[in-house]
């Protein structure tokens, strides 16, 4: 069981994200722009799932910031558009440290075989 921090300015997508990996048993905490998850990330998260494009700060700060914070924090880049279209944006997360992307939509599998892989790689 892993503490996760989910971070998308969509409640639909939150909620969506919290019944998958509430069934999987991880510890969960929710924010719904940048600025939230800046303030919610503690050393005790070991994952941060964040969409690029949200309000106050993109995800592209959040991972920038949480990388500087904890360079052992754990991050997913999610998108699904933006003006030049989810793969640039993951793109260029990755490239700012996120330790995977996801591209939306995206089934539940994908995520949990995300999270999975990172715990163990973390852990």
């Amino acid at each position: 069981m892993a503490k996760i921090l989910i971070a998308d300015d969509e409640e639909k997508v939150r909620e969506l994200l919290e019944s998958i990996l509430a069934e999987e048993g991880h510890d969960l905490e929710f924010a719904k722009n940048g600025e939230e998850v800046l303030d919610k990330f503690d050393q005790e998260i070991d994952i941060v799932v964040t969409d690029i494009l949200m309000p106050e700060k993109e995800g592209m700060e959040v991972i920038r910031k949480l990388k500087e914070k904890n360079k052992q924090v754990k991050t997913i880049a999610i998108s699904g558009g933006g003006q030049i279209g989810p793969d640039r944006y993951l793109d260029l997360a990755e490239k700012l440290g996120a330790d995977d992307k996801i591209k939306k939509p995206f089934g539940p599998d994908k995520l949990i075989q995300s999270i999975n892989n990172l715990l163990e790689i973390g852990g």
